[in-house]
């Protein structure tokens, strides 16, 4: 009998993270000095946080990591996002590698 994996427990759990977001970007601007043009990049972060749920690890990483950097640099804790962008770089070659290495991990263990 073929397995039922729906995706019921994904799509639940990413409209958490996602309304979430948007309820802490709101709140950080009702209720805090952060505005919602320096707060926005958490919303990517979510849906970063939404693909990795969703077995799309390296992606998610790579989307949630660039919107951090942003973040950081609307939030003035690193230097703005046109002198620090090499870090994105680092970021993503990173999880180029850690993807190259689970899949070599995964054809090892299926025996391929």
């Amino acid at each position: 009998m073929a397995n039922k994996n729906s995706g019921l427990p994904v799509a639940a759990l990413s409209a958490v993270v996602i309304l979430g977001s948007v309820a802490a970007v709101f709140l950080m601007n009702n209720f805090g000095e952060i505005t919602f043009g320096q707060s926005w990049p958490v919303l990517g972060m979510a849906v970063g946080l939404c693909l990795v749920f969703a077995t799309y690890l390296e992606l998610g990483l790579v989307i949630a990591g660039i919107f951090l950097l942003i973040l950081l640099a609307n939030l003035e804790q690193i230097p703005a996002f046109g002198k620090s962008w090499p870090f994105a770089l680092i970021w993503i070659a990173i999880l180029v590698v850690a993807g190259a290495m689970r899949s070599r991990a995964t054809r090892k263990k299926s025996g391929s």
